[in-house]
């Protein structure tokens, strides 16, 4: 075993009972901290920027969502007012990083999967 080994797995790796499965959060409304940003492309070649939130209170508190904005020229209308809701509204400010912190809080609504 590594050496960030617990004890458990060398000792009764019965004595300890899986997690539950995690399913996807159910629709609605959550407090949560945004806490990731970090810049991609799809497998295509597509630019975007991946956010990731972290649930802050509530039943689902720790648990994480994330949304990726597109940032395309097709895409730019959407793109641009998504960032606002973040208090983003320049590609400064896109590029800045988070506060060191990592605490901008946020109100996500979560809808049904279709």
């Amino acid at each position: 075993a590594g050496t960030n080994a617990g004890n458990w797995i060398e000792k009764d790796w019965n004595a300890v009972a899986p997690a539950p499965e995690f399913a996807p959060l159910p629709p609605g409304s959550f407090v949560a901290h945004l806490t990731d940003k970090e810049f991609h492309e799809s497998k295509n070649g597509t630019p975007g920027v991946k956010l990731t939130f972290t649930v802050c209170e509530g039943e689902y508190k720790g648990r994480k969502l994330w949304y990726d904005i597109w940032l395309t020229d097709a895409a730019a209308a959407q793109a641009r007012r998504d960032l606002a809701k973040l208090g983003i509204h320049s590609k400064a400010q896109l590029e800045r990083p988070l506060p060191a912190d990592k605490r901008v809080r946020c109100d996500l609504r979560v809808g049904e999967v279709r």
